[in-house]
């Protein structure tokens, strides 16, 4: 059996998708012959400067958009032919198409192209977008015969033994998590089983089938991850949608993965963990920093960055021997220096004061420290966010930057808080960011923005 491993288009060129290099990991492992075709990266390198921006982090709600999607697809279309007809001379039995949020209407538009050209093809879609996949999604793919089969939740261990089945009897079998498409309708096999594998025991991640990583927008940027999902369970995060379980890796094995990876792309310099946090687990961070300076990658200049929680354990012993092993920069999730509103979030208890000194110490081991706010939460009200930004003053000298959350609700969302007190519309919120922006520019404090909606299972609590 042959399988081409696909990314299609979608907001994000900074390094190689690193849900493809552990879909091909495991496929290595299993013995099946595989291909990865990075078609984001392809179109991006074609594309001219002027349309550039389209993949920035920033425009992801444009290709969630339907309308816009189909629109992009068929400005692309002569280059969009010519990458599916490079996929089908290699004579794939499947293809296997990794999708997150974004990346759902240019796949399909991929998958008619190819399925136009090689009939027989087997169409297979997983990934984040497909991890609460139930009757009204199905129902949402419409009857186009596209995808043939939908993976819904962590797809890994699954996918190979969805294949190794389907090789050996020739008809895809609905086995927990699979959906199978059946006419018009869907075969649904048993639910999910919780990931729960020992990460350190999972196939390691394969970058040999990237062609070029010098094509990405940051080339000398390995992605990586230590964990999956999160310790916590914070109200507006979507994670444990797809990852309702914690589990990461030793820091032997994280070391393990950096150092393999680096034999396959030596041009790599940098490593960037995509970890929702890092910091599950303070002693892997530890073994990690002390294994990269025993053999000698922080020595060469290697450099690392991650996404972090406030909590206890980040002192500056921990942060010193982080900072010697080449961590340049950490970006802390705050959200807020209200304790109501943070205890209304579901955050990790920690106080305003503990997020200060983490901060503080941080920067002092020569760590560049981001603050992650949430601004505009439907709890938020007029002094909490007054409270923050004189939490915020505060930091101004330690503080490297900030990333400005925006909630934007939609009207059906704007109904009342717990308190009483009316949620925060997008005129409200549209202030408290240009507060915070003009707070930033007059301290030249750098800031990244990004719209967020907000997530459903909150919106019924409001």
């Amino acid at each position: 059996m042959k399988v081409a491993i696909i990314q299609c288009p979608v907001w994000g060129v900074a390094d190689p998708p690193l849900a493809l290099a552990q879909l091909a990991g495991c496929l290595w492992h299993a013995n099946i012959e595989f291909k990865v075709f990075d078609l984001n990266i392809a179109l991006w390198a074609e594309a001219p400067s002027s349309r550039k921006t389209d993949w920035a982090w920033e425009h992801w709600a444009s290709w969630n958009d339907a309308v816009w999607a189909r629109n992009f697809c068929e400005e692309h279309s002569a280059e969009l032919d010519r990458f599916a007809a490079k996929i089908a001379a290699c004579e794939p039995d499947v293809a296997l198409f990794s999708v997150h949020a974004g990346a759902q209407n240019s796949s399909l538009d991929m998958a008619e192209r190819l399925r136009g050209i090689s009939p027989r093809l087997g169409i297979v879609m997983g990934g984040e977008y497909f991890s609460d996949f139930e009757e009204t999604a199905a129902a949402a793919l419409g009857p186009g015969g596209l995808p043939d089969v939908v993976v819904s939740g962590a797809g890994e261990d699954v996918v190979v033994k969805l294949l190794g089945l389907m090789g050996a009897t020739r008809r895809w079998m609905a086995l927990p998590g699979v959906w199978v498409r059946n006419g018009n309708g869907w075969n649904r096999g048993p639910r999910p089983v919780p990931f729960t594998f020992d990460l350190d025991l999972s196939p390691p991640l394969d970058f040999s089938g990237f062609p070029n990583v010098l094509a990405y927008e940051n080339p000398v940027q390995m992605p990586m991850s230590s964990s999956r999902g999160c310790p916590w369970s914070c109200r507006f995060c979507s994670s444990r949608s797809y990852w309702p379980r914690y589990s990461f890796k030793s820091g032997d094995r994280i070391f393990g993965d950096v150092a393999r990876a680096l034999s396959h792309q030596p041009a790599w310099r940098h490593v960037a963990f995509y970890d929702i946090v890092a910091n599950g687990r303070p002693e892997t961070l530890k073994r990690f920093a002390e294994l990269s300076m025993e053999h000698g990658l922080s020595q060469a200049g290697m450099t690392w960055s991650m996404n972090a929680v406030v909590r206890p354990e980040m002192e500056p012993g921990l942060l010193d021997i982080m900072s010697r092993s080449g961590c340049k920069e950490i970006v802390y999730g705050i959200e807020s220096a209200s304790p109501a509103l943070l205890d209304f979030m579901g955050r990790p208890p920690y106080t305003p004061s503990l997020a200060e000194r983490v901060i503080k110490d941080t920067r002092m081991s020569g760590i560049n420290a981001w603050a992650s706010m949430i601004v505009g939460h439907p709890q938020e009200s007029p002094s909490e966010f007054q409270a923050t930004m004189k939490w915020l003053e505060a930091l101004r000298g330690s503080l490297s930057g900030v990333v400005a959350n925006p909630y934007v609700l939609e009207a059906a969302a704007r109904k009342v808080s717990p308190s009483g007190a009316p949620g925060a519309d997008a005129t409200t919120v549209a202030g408290r960011i240009e507060t915070l922006r003009n707070w930033c520019g007059a301290r030249e404090i750098p800031i990244k923005e990004r719209v967020f909606s907000l997530p459903p299972q909150e919106v019924a609590v409001i």
